[in-house]
């Protein structure tokens, strides 16, 4: 999976093929399900529903569909909330399927399987550092700051704003300076076409 800044991006891009209303609800939409690792990573049974998930990548798209099915109605009052939490889901399978893979493959020339893990999360702080340059990324964070907050699955509203509050205050500061060995803008721009095409497929 990526982090809250791609799953921001990549549901801000696809804001008009949603046709988006309330682009605030969106952004905050599209990072709650991480709510829950906020104070840690939570127990997987919790993570998992949080995400819909399965560990089959069919299954687990079968059940965002079936979610969807059954929830949507209960979320008409805040529709683009519960797109960017749909949203969500599927940009972490096309990431899982489509840039992960290549990632690990190329972390793995100088990293071993043990450091793989951390090494990820580095790389991907990297590229976020050159999604966060100004002025863009200040937009984004005005229009999350906007989002109204609520629960969803196992992530509480409490969850959602303390994930809000530490994505606003975030800079990556560990990586300062470091460009990414792997990651650049045509795996964003990929992962948003994967994204749109499981939409429109499944949703």
């Amino acid at each position: 999976m990526p982090s809250c800044v791609i799953h921001i991006y990549t549901a801000y891009r696809l804001r008009t093929a949603l046709g988006t209303e309330n682009i605030p609800d969106l952004l905050l939409g599209s990072v709650a399900p991480d709510g829950v690792n906020v104070s840690g990573q939570a127990p997987r049974e919790i993570r998992y529903a949080a995400h819909q998930r399965v560990s089959d990548p069919d299954s687990w798209k079968r059940r965002i569909s079936e979610f969807c099915r059954l929830e949507r109605d209960k979320f008409s009052f805040c529709r683009d909330y519960f797109n960017g939490y749909v949203i969500h889901l599927l940009t972490d399978i096309v990431w899982d399927e489509l840039v992960q893979p290549p990632m690990f493959e190329k972390l793995s020339e100088y990293v071993s399987a043990d450091e793989l893990r951390t090494e990820k999360w580095s790389e991907i702080h990297k590229y976020c550092r050159t999604l966060m340059a100004p002025p863009h990324w200040e937009e984004l964070k005005g229009l999350l700051a906007q989002g109204q907050a609520r629960s969803i699955a196992t992530v509480t509203k409490e969850m959602v704003e303390s994930l809000r509050r530490r994505i606003l205050s975030e800079t990556y500061p560990e990586v300062a300076g470091q460009p990414p060995v792997f990651l650049n803008d045509s795996h964003l721009h990929a992962t948003i076409a994967g994204v749109k095409q499981l939409w429109e497929t499944l949703i």
